[in-house]
């Protein structure tokens, strides 16, 4: 074999035409077959097969063969791994600085992507997904915890936290990603054009898995629960106790989140993401002696990635205010709703659900969950029923109008029923006396 220049090579199978030659490595023990091809432009490329079978690693070089012809008549790299595997590998190390992606975002995107995608397309060419493998993709998605591998991770985990039928939030969220990555994809070379692929569909009359959030009084119960949790705690036999400051402060962080979300319509990713230099106050206007809260939501806090400045309630401005006083954590570049230490805070929904459970509030008056999330809900349609413009709502809320009618004003046409029926000169007397 020296005189052929491969003295390195023990066995040679060569593939012209698939421009390539196959060769297992002198004193190699399991003989996998490497790879060898010669691209029309550029140096020749080196890939392991992964395999002892010659013709799983003669087919491994046809695939890689095409793949590499595509990329080359697309101006592309052919030295790039297309896998669909190492192509999220490789976004995930480009976006790690943060500067694209926030790290919450990206930790996000992983737990989805390596979950599902990468578990179905694993080490498929990313130039092959097209509309038909995408749609086969969905629907084995869809049966994921019904008929699919689920199945067996709940057979040897009961306990794991899943859902049968997926929201259609969650599934929007999940096409959004994957339909990220492509064009990523694209703009770094992997991709010639980004195929159009349809999201998934949802069928009519699926169940609202949101509300217009907590009512009044259960507004009530749940603030007065976690004000006497921070600020006047009790054992189990209803003596005052004293909290370690850690625990200290994490009661009155919920406390002051909860009423900050209920003043202004800020969502909980957002809230727990601003810091200090976000929130100013002004004196009012209208009243004098009152304040009002500016809450300044830079892009790369919002979630649809456009500035916005939030107003809050009087009465938000001074929790805001005392809150400012009281937190071990007070200047500019400080979070306002910070761990103990400092940190940010990923979530409260957890301890926020212990309360829920205490003052018997887990659902709204339509039986749907009330969650941390809800407490922006309650914002919104208390601002609606203070007689605030739906436009004026929407801009402080960072949604649409249309959003807005549909998932807040709407809730509350039964609450006002009798405003909608009353007719001035009606007497019931009329029609009750008749036989």
């Amino acid at each position: 074999m020296a005189g052929s220049g491969f003295k390195h090579y023990e066995t040679v199978i060569r593939l012209p035409e698939y421009q390539s030659t196959l060769y297992t490595k002198t004193g190699s023990r399991r003989k996998v077959f490497q790879c060898r091809m010669k691209p029309q432009n550029g140096p020749a490329i080196i890939k392991s097969t992964k395999t002892t079978s010659l013709a799983q690693a003669t087919e491994f070089a046809k695939q890689w063969f095409e793949a590499t012809r595509t990329a080359e008549n697309a101006g592309l790299s052919p030295k790039m791994d297309p896998s669909f595997v190492s192509v999220w590998q490789h976004f995930r190390r480009a976006n790690e600085s943060g500067q694209r992606i926030s790290a919450a975002r990206l930790k996000t995107l992983t737990g989805i992507i390596e979950k599902y995608p990468c578990a179905y397309f694993g080490s498929m060419n990313i130039r092959h997904i097209h509309s038909p493998q995408y749609e086969q993709y969905k629907e084995w998605r869809l049966s994921y915890w019904t008929t699919g591998p689920g199945v067996q991770e709940l057979l040897e985990n009961p306990q794991r936290r899943h859902k049968k039928t997926p929201a259609p939030a969650t599934l929007r969220y999940e096409h959004s990603a994957f339909v990220q990555i492509l064009r990523w994809s694209r703009k770094v070379g992997y991709l010639a054009r980004v195929p159009v692929l349809d999201g998934f569909k949802t069928v009519k009359g699926i169940a609202k898995t949101r509300g217009g959030g907590p009512s009044p009084a259960q507004w009530a119960r749940i603030t007065r629960e976690l004000w006497d949790r921070a600020f006047a705690p009790v054992d189990s036999h209803g003596k005052r106790k004293q909290l370690a400051p850690t625990h200290r402060h994490e009661r009155a962080n919920l406390y002051y989140l909860v009423v900050f979300m209920g003043g202004s319509m800020i969502r909980p990713s957002e809230a727990l993401r601003l810091k200090w230099k976000h929130i100013a106050w002004k004196d009012s206007s209208e009243k004098e002696g009152n304040r009002d809260l500016l809450v300044h939501v830079p892009a790369s806090i919002s979630k649809t990635k456009q500035a916005r400045i939030a107003v809050g309630t009087n009465r938000c401005a001074e929790y805001m205010h005392d809150w400012k006083k009281l937190t071990l954590h007070s200047d500019q570049e400080s979070y306002v709703f910070p761990r103990y230490g400092g940190q940010r805070l990923e979530n409260a929904n957890r301890s926020f659900k212990k309360v829920l459970k205490t003052v018997n509030a887990e659902e709204d008056h339509e039986g749907l969950r009330i969650t941390l999330y809800s407490c922006r809900h309650f914002a919104i349609t208390s601002a609606l029923k203070r007689g605030r413009p739906i436009l004026d709502v929407a801009h402080f809320a960072g949604t649409s109008v249309h959003n807005i009618e549909k998932r807040y004003w709407r809730v509350d046409l039964v609450k006002t029923a009798s405003k909608h029926a009353l007719q001035s000169y009606f007497s019931p007397e009329e029609i009750r006396g008749r036989d």
